[in-house]
């Protein structure tokens, strides 16, 4: 408020939500969510961050995706989750190495010296373009709403590993209703 608007009084966050006359809350509730209760204000809109997929940008990402002829699984966890922990990556890893599939994941760490020649891993990964890219087969998400909207919107099927807050009814919503486990 200080920066943008200066010359309107003080407030609180609290104030702003009991003064509002309109929530829009970006939320797929047709085919994705269940019926639920909520106040008249709230509006849900799904697919406000929805995009087609661009092409991938030259290089090596490119490459290994393109040549993904058994298909490609896609693994991020959010930008909340940078790095795996060394345990839970080696076991990734060692399923991973057994799939006729490729894998791009995000894990912005060291990657092992004994790393599968299926598997590719970058710090960041275009997660749109590459959840609509042809080769893309399954996305291997922690349930984050807006990465579970963009795998719906591709029509990629989910493997959910839920970490914190919503992520524990989202998985539970892609199982219900058909489009992950």
């Amino acid at each position: 408020l200080e920066e943008f608007a200066p010359n309107r009084p003080a407030t609180t966050y609290d104030q702003i939500y009991k003064d509002s006359e309109m929530w829009i809350i970006n939320m797929e509730t047709l085919c994705l969510d269940f019926p639920r209760v909520h106040a008249f204000h709230y509006q849900f809109i799904s697919g406000l961050g929805w995009t087609p997929a661009k092409p991938l940008p030259s290089g090596d990402m490119k490459a290994f995706a393109d040549g993904a002829q058994s298909g490609l699984i896609v693994m991020t966890f959010g930008s909340a989750v940078k790095q795996l922990r060394k345990d839970f990556l080696d076991k990734l890893l060692e399923a991973f190495r057994h799939l006729p599939q490729r894998v791009i994941m995000r894990h912005d760490g060291e990657a092992p010296a004994d790393l599968p020649s299926n598997v590719m891993i970058s710090s960041w990964v275009p997660q749109n373009d590459l959840l609509g890219h042809n080769n893309t087969r399954l996305f291997i998400t922690h349930g984050g709403n807006n990465g579970q909207l963009e795998g719906l919107y591709h029509g990629v099927p989910m493997l959910t590993l839920p970490i914190f807050g919503d992520q524990f009814y989202n998985a539970k919503r892609a199982l219900l209703r058909g489009h992950g486990l």
